[in-house]
Protein backbone atom coordinates (compact mmCIF):
# COMPACT_ATOMS: atom_id res chain seq x y z
CA UNK A 1 0.00 0.00 0.00
CA UNK A 2 2.77 2.25 0.68
CA UNK A 3 4.16 1.35 -2.91
CA UNK A 4 0.99 2.32 -3.94
CA UNK A 5 0.90 5.62 -2.42
CA UNK A 6 4.41 6.39 -3.14
CA UNK A 7 3.69 5.18 -7.01
CA UNK A 8 0.69 7.86 -7.09
CA UNK A 9 2.40 10.68 -5.59
CA UNK A 10 5.36 9.67 -8.07
CA UNK A 11 2.59 9.41 -10.93
CA UNK A 12 1.09 12.51 -9.98
CA UNK A 13 3.67 15.02 -8.39
CA UNK A 14 6.39 14.06 -10.69
CA UNK A 15 4.71 15.44 -13.77
CA UNK A 16 3.57 18.18 -11.76
CA UNK A 17 7.06 19.05 -10.20
CA UNK A 18 8.78 19.07 -13.89
CA UNK A 19 6.08 21.62 -15.36
CA UNK A 20 7.11 23.72 -12.19
CA UNK A 21 10.79 23.60 -12.96
CA UNK A 22 9.59 24.28 -16.52
CA UNK A 23 7.78 27.33 -15.54
CA UNK A 24 11.21 28.21 -13.15
CA UNK A 25 13.38 27.90 -16.43
CA UNK A 26 11.20 30.43 -18.00
CA UNK A 27 10.86 32.81 -15.55
CA UNK A 28 14.58 32.77 -14.97
CA UNK A 29 15.19 33.50 -18.51
CA UNK A 30 12.41 35.80 -18.02
CA UNK A 31 14.51 38.05 -15.17
CA UNK A 32 17.55 37.37 -17.03
CA UNK A 33 16.24 39.24 -19.87
CA UNK A 34 14.84 41.95 -17.70
CA UNK A 35 18.54 42.16 -16.12
CA UNK A 36 19.86 43.06 -19.73
CA UNK A 37 16.92 45.66 -20.86
CA UNK A 38 17.70 47.11 -16.73
CA UNK A 39 21.32 47.45 -17.83
CA UNK A 40 21.05 48.75 -20.70
CA UNK A 41 18.28 51.45 -19.62
CA UNK A 42 21.01 52.40 -16.35
CA UNK A 43 23.90 52.62 -19.41
CA UNK A 44 21.71 55.17 -20.98
CA UNK A 45 20.81 57.12 -18.03
CA UNK A 46 24.55 57.12 -17.68
CA UNK A 47 25.32 58.42 -20.72
CA UNK A 48 22.49 60.70 -20.60
CA UNK A 49 23.59 62.37 -16.94
CA UNK A 50 27.22 62.45 -18.43
CA UNK A 51 25.96 64.49 -21.10
CA UNK A 52 24.20 66.59 -18.61
CA UNK A 53 27.24 67.02 -16.86
CA UNK A 54 28.86 68.02 -19.76
CA UNK A 55 26.36 70.64 -20.78
CA UNK A 56 26.41 71.61 -17.24
CA UNK A 57 30.40 72.40 -17.62
CA UNK A 58 30.19 73.81 -20.91
CA UNK A 59 27.59 76.40 -20.11
CA UNK A 60 29.54 76.91 -16.25
CA UNK A 61 32.89 77.82 -18.27
CA UNK A 62 30.66 79.96 -20.63
CA UNK A 63 29.15 81.86 -17.76
CA UNK A 64 32.50 82.47 -16.03
CA UNK A 65 34.25 83.81 -19.21
CA UNK A 66 31.29 86.45 -19.33
CA UNK A 67 31.82 87.18 -16.02
CA UNK A 68 35.37 88.15 -16.67
CA UNK A 69 34.57 89.47 -19.66
CA UNK A 70 32.27 91.81 -17.64
CA UNK A 71 34.37 91.98 -14.64
CA UNK A 72 37.13 93.81 -17.18
CA UNK A 73 34.52 95.91 -18.84
CA UNK A 74 33.31 97.56 -15.03
CA UNK A 75 36.70 97.97 -13.77
CA UNK A 76 37.61 99.69 -17.49
CA UNK A 77 34.12 101.96 -16.83
CA UNK A 78 35.44 102.63 -13.34
CA UNK A 79 38.90 103.65 -14.29
CA UNK A 80 37.28 105.87 -16.85
CA UNK A 81 34.98 107.78 -14.36
CA UNK A 82 37.24 107.71 -11.81
CA UNK A 83 39.49 110.24 -14.49
CA UNK A 84 37.12 112.11 -15.62
CA UNK A 85 35.58 112.20 -11.82
CA UNK A 86 39.21 113.53 -10.89
CA UNK A 87 39.87 116.16 -14.03
CA UNK A 88 35.82 117.67 -13.18
CA UNK A 89 37.24 117.70 -9.54
CA UNK A 90 39.74 119.71 -10.37
CA UNK A 91 38.24 122.00 -12.73
CA UNK A 92 35.44 122.59 -10.14
CA UNK A 93 38.76 123.28 -7.65
CA UNK A 94 40.17 125.96 -10.07
CA UNK A 95 36.93 127.54 -10.65
CA UNK A 96 36.16 128.06 -6.75
CA UNK A 97 39.69 129.23 -6.64
CA UNK A 98 39.51 131.91 -8.98
CA UNK A 99 35.76 133.16 -7.65
CA UNK A 100 37.28 133.18 -4.15
CA UNK A 101 40.29 135.79 -5.77
CA UNK A 102 37.44 137.56 -7.22
CA UNK A 103 35.51 137.77 -4.61
CA UNK A 104 38.48 138.78 -2.23
CA UNK A 105 39.36 141.43 -4.86
CA UNK A 106 35.18 143.11 -4.88
CA UNK A 107 35.60 143.14 -1.14
CA UNK A 108 38.89 145.15 -1.08
CA UNK A 109 37.28 147.42 -3.31
CA UNK A 110 34.56 147.93 -1.37
CA UNK A 111 36.43 148.39 1.97
CA UNK A 112 38.39 151.05 0.01
CA UNK A 113 35.36 152.70 -1.03
CA UNK A 114 34.00 152.64 2.01
CA UNK A 115 36.80 154.00 3.49
CA UNK A 116 36.77 157.01 1.16
CA UNK A 117 33.26 157.63 1.72
CA UNK A 118 34.26 157.84 5.44
CA UNK A 119 37.12 159.70 4.35
CA UNK A 120 34.95 162.36 2.72
CA UNK A 121 31.93 162.27 4.85
CA UNK A 122 34.91 163.23 7.93
CA UNK A 123 36.38 166.01 5.68
CA UNK A 124 32.72 167.46 5.09
CA UNK A 125 31.74 167.83 8.48
CA UNK A 126 35.08 169.03 9.82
Amino acid sequence: MIEQFKQVLQDFLAPQLEAIRGEIKALSAQVAAQDIKIESVRREIELTRREFLAEIRRIDEKFTAEIRANAAEIRRVEETLSADFTRFEGIVDARLISMNEKLEFTRRELLAEIKAADKGATDKAA
